[in-house]
């Protein structure tokens, strides 16, 4: 099984695991748990090509600071994320995870990520977990 986790500096993880191939045409599926110290969430997300991926890489990219909110879904609102950077090497994430279909839920947390070495690894993390699905 394929696990990748994204560590908050703040003692919140959003862990990503079992990618699996859905169809011929890049869409894919994997659990996606976030973890705080009162509990865990965990929802199965849909998704398409290297779209979180890409996103990720493109906020290690940017370490040193980017403006306004960069945001990234999935294909079906499963999973969402939220990012801004504080300008002194903090990257603060609003992880979103939703059932959209009956019954509906959502539940939000704040991870923290380090602008540099620290969102590198997981930008090439979770490059790696979504290439290994194709």
């Amino acid at each position: 099984m394929q696990e990748v986790t994204l560590d908050g500096q703040n003692g919140r993880f959003l862990v990503l695991r079992g990618t699996h191939l859905r169809d011929q045409e890049g869409g894919w599926s994997y659990a996606a748990s976030l973890v705080i110290p009162e509990g865990t969430v965990t929802t199965e997300v849909y998704d398409q090509g290297n779209w979180l991926g890409g996103f990720m890489r493109e906020l290690a990219d940017n370490w040193q600071g980017f403006e306004s909110t960069k945001e990234f879904a999935s294909l079906e609102g499963q999973l969402s994320l939220a990012c801004t950077h504080d300008g002194r090497g903090t990257v603060e994430c609003r992880v979103t995870l939703r059932q959209p279909s009956p019954p509906e839920w959502l539940f939000e947390a704040v991870l923290l990520f380090g602008a540099g070495a620290h969102l590198d690894r997981l930008a090439g993390e979770v490059e790696a977990l979504v290439l290994g699905t194709t």
